[in-house]
């Protein structure tokens, strides 16, 4: 399969590592093979020059100008439901996951510990009733 993710005027980036680390922005422009300007009106993202190497492209693209303005951008976004899009993605529920997860206290991981435990032996009761099903 070809390569689709190409780093191209309006496309969405979610930010891996610094300040903004699990938002999203929209590429503006591009400066040269390592850098973009990127700007996010809708999750709180000011418009600024990044490293390819702080975020990671996605599917996402909105057909935009080269250096558009914040409030044309932040229109067209809304219009298109992009961050709806990307908020939708399974991309974006394991980051949301990861976060909360995160930030548990320590009866949050106790809960979260009950509930394997919980579904792990139901799914082991089901796999033996299967497996003596099988037998017959």
């Amino acid at each position: 399969m070809t390569y689709s993710r190409f780093i191209e005027i309006g496309r969405l980036v979610v930010f891996t590592n610094g300040d903004n680390t699990g938002k999203v922005a929209t590429i503006i422009d591009i400066v040269d093979s390592n850098r973009v300007i990127v700007d996010g009106p809708l999750s709180g993202v000011n418009r600024q020059v990044v490293n390819l190497r702080e975020c990671a492209v996605t599917d996402l693209k909105t057909q935009i100008p080269r250096n558009i303005g914040f409030s044309t951008l932040k229109d067209i976004l809304t219009k298109e439901k992009t961050v709806e899009k990307w908020n939708a993605s399974a991309w974006a529920a394991k980051i949301s996951n990861r976060d909360a997860r995160a930030n548990l206290n320590d009866f949050g991981r106790f809960k979260v510990m009950v509930a394997r435990k919980t579904r792990a032996a139901a799914v082991q009761k089901e796999f033996v009733a299967l497996k003596k099903k099988a037998k017959l």
